[in-house]
């Protein structure tokens, strides 16, 4: 039989395979442990100059090895090509990170996370909000009822006295090393998020790629914050600056909870918490004015690099993963900067100016939706997936927690409890989000099963015996396409 020649000439990176072969021809791209094609990703036809790519769907993981077969006009085909490896980077960035060309184009997606955004929004607003004006109106009360209490069991012994130490001079050579160590150290715990990289030294390479993303991140806050209390005339005491553990925290907790949930990519939080200029605003209007500037500038600068990093990647594949991993990695800091609770800036955004905080935190939130929570997914049931179960999960928790607050304290004054609208946004949040779970988990919008668009493809392939070759995992993996699907 005459077979055409595989192609040769391919290159393979986390978002991309391209490369060179005969022209007009088709080609199918595998990805296998060697050079058996199991897993299919993509079709491409070559150009007049014998040029094709394949962008690698959004969550996929490559295997070991890239394998193409070639099939001309006439259907003649050719055997597997060598298995090339994907390339190693030097900035690597977290499995599932995608880039501009991997977003969903898909109306139904597109559809379904505006939604998700939507209902989100309308529940932070109004839920965490009124978690807020709980703690803050009833914080007597809440002291009297748990705080109290609490220390008097574990404070019987009065700790001794301290003497008043005197203030510690500002030394900006200690703030930057603490504020460097602290990234390092958030960026070694939030790269075990890419399991297969355990030990290996690509794991230095994803270490290296989350840290420049948080000090990049983090730097743009405190710089944009530094030059805008500059330009204030009016501010006239000498800057300080404070590095934050708390982002370290964060980090484990955030790590550890993406771990056990499998989430992918993951929840990152490499630049939260990690370093703040002292003192902090004096004026409300210019501390809510500086969280809007602040905020779209790291959005805006980000967002820019991800969407020329396709470009940036011909150049270097590095660098763009490098600028994809500073958008996602910034989009995920404004995200949580900008939920309305007490201790982080979008309260102070929240109060400022509610439809600007609601410009800003709708277009957040969309974005974390689409690009990370649920890149390319319409159905309930896939919707209902670890990552955002777990995001409304801790929003009905944080809803369920404010409302039982609020009836204690209405017992433990003895005043009648009354449902305040916020309440009511939060208590109908709720029940939607178990009533979907139930309705899930009873099959209520369950899909007639049908074979994935991949398996169909593949069960289209025709797979003949290669000349002076025998494979048994072939043979098995020709076997396994003509089953039924499961």
């Amino acid at each position: 039989d005459d077979w055409i020649s595989p192609p040769t000439d391919i290159t393979a990176t986390s978002r991309k395979i391209y490369g060179y072969a005969q022209p007009g021809i088709e080609l199918e791209i595998y990805t296998d442990e060697s050079n058996q094609g199991r897993r299919y990703l993509g079709t491409a036809f070559t150009d007049e100059n014998g040029y094709f790519s394949v962008v690698i769907p959004a969550g996929e993981v490559l295997d070991e090895y890239i394998t193409v077969l070639a099939f001309d006009k006439d259907g003649t085909t050719s055997q597997f090509s060598p298995g090339t490896a994907p390339e190693k980077l030097i900035f690597q960035t977290l499995p599932g990170f995608i880039g501009p060309e991997q977003v969903s184009k898909d109306p139904k997606v597109i559809r379904t996370n505006i939604l998700l955004a939507v209902v989100s929004i309308i529940f932070l607003g109004a839920g965490t909000t009124y978690f807020n004006e709980t703690l803050e109106v009833y914080s007597s009360e809440i002291n009297a009822m748990y705080i109290a209490p609490i220390r008097k069991r574990i404070g019987r012994i009065s700790p001794s006295k301290k003497k008043k130490s005197l203030p510690r001079k500002y030394d900006l050579k200690r703030v930057m090393i603490s504020w460097l160590l602290i990234l390092l150290i958030v960026s070694v715990i939030q790269s075990l998020l890419d399991t297969d990289v355990f030990f290996t030294k690509e794991q230095l390479f994803v270490i290296a790629t989350l840290f420049l993303g948080g000090f990049v991140i983090s730097g743009l806050q405190s710089f944009s914050e530094w030059l805008m209390r500059k330009l204030d005339k009016r501010v006239t005491q000498v800057e300080q600056a404070e590095v934050g553990w708390a982002g370290v925290i964060l980090a484990a907790i955030s790590t550890i909870a993406s771990l056990i949930l499998r989430l992918r990519p993951g929840i990152v939080l490499g630049a939260v918490d990690t370093f703040f200029l002292k003192p902090d605003w004096e004026d409300d209007n210019k501390a809510g004015y500086s969280v809007f500037i602040i905020k779209f500038a790291i959005l805006s600068i980000t967002f820019l690099g991800w969407i020329i990093s396709s470009s940036a990647a011909k150049l270097s594949p590095s660098l763009g993963e490098l600028l994809i991993t500073l958008f996602l990695v910034g989009l995920q800091y404004a995200f949580f900067e900008l939920l309305p609770l007490d201790v982080l800036d979008g309260l102070t955004l929240y109060k400022h100016n509610r439809f600007i905080w609601l410009l800003l935190f709708g277009i957040t939130t969309f974005g974390m939706f689409h690009l990370v929570f649920n890149p390319n997914s319409s159905d309930v049931q896939d919707i209902l997936q670890n990552d955002i179960f777990t995001l409304f999960s801790g929003m009905a928790l944080l809803g369920t927690l404010a409302i039982l607050l609020r009836w204690r304290i209405s017992i433990y004054k003895e005043e009648p409890f009354k449902m305040t609208k916020k309440a009511w946004v939060t208590v109908l949040f709720i029940v939607g989000f178990l009533l979907a779970g139930v309705l899930t988990q009873f099959g209520i919008f369950d899909k007639p099963e049908t074979a994935s668009t991949n398996q169909q493809q593949l069960a289209e392939i025709t797979f003949i015996s290669l000349p002076g070759e025998t494979s048994s995992k072939l043979e098995d993996f020709v076997l396994l396409l003509k089953l039924p699907s499961a």
